[in-house]
């Protein structure tokens, strides 16, 4: 029995070895199938290695700028009807370098005149009735209300001569500048 038990292990043994050399003959043949049937690698290009002198550079995006530059601003408003120097033209202290339309100016300066001899008219009637009432004034023919009252407008109107001269100095400044150098 033992010799029986011993023979029975002993064909196991047999048939599972056997069963383990077919099943790896199988998976051999099957990769080698495999292998026959796939593609081939890709293709590398392979280049000559190549020996030179090179000369270093480098390649900067920039933008220049002059070391001096210069703003012009007028002073004052207004069409420029001419350009009398070039840009990028060198400027000269006293040149002039545009010109303003100057009939906006004109008017204004007009008007300023204008206003200047109406003050200085009324300030002319306003001291003659002035003097007419304080030689009245001492007879008694005028109260003294209306002498204070020629007094009060004889002085307004001086003050009004003053401020219009004011007004027509300042519109003639404003005009020089159209006409004068900019490159103070």
């Amino acid at each position: 029995m033992m010799k029986m038990k011993v023979g029975i292990l002993l064909m196991a043994v047999a048939v599972t070895a056997n069963t383990e050399v077919v099943l790896a003959n199988d998976d051999a043949s099957e990769t080698q199938k495999k292998t026959a049937n796939a593609p081939a690698g890709p293709q590398v290009p392979v280049a000559v290695a190549v020996s030179r002198n090179i000369i270093p550079s480098a390649e900067f995006t920039g933008s220049l700028a002059a070391i001096k530059t210069v703003e012009l601003r007028p002073r004052v408003g207004g069409a420029i009807e001419s350009v009398t120097v070039p840009e990028g033209s060198l400027v000269q202290k006293g040149q002039m370098l545009f010109q303003i339309d100057p009939r906006p100016y004109q008017v204004v300066l007009d008007s300023a005149q204008a206003q200047l001899r109406q003050a200085e008219a009324q300030a002319f009637q306003a001291s003659r009735n002035y003097e007419r009432i304080s030689r009245l004034v001492n007879g008694g023919a005028v109260s003294r209300k209306d002498y204070d009252d020629a007094s009060s407008e004889k002085n307004a109107r001086v003050a009004q001569v003053q401020v219009s001269k004011a007004a027509v100095e300042a519109s003639k400044a404003g005009f020089v500048i159209l006409a004068c150098d900019c490159a103070n």
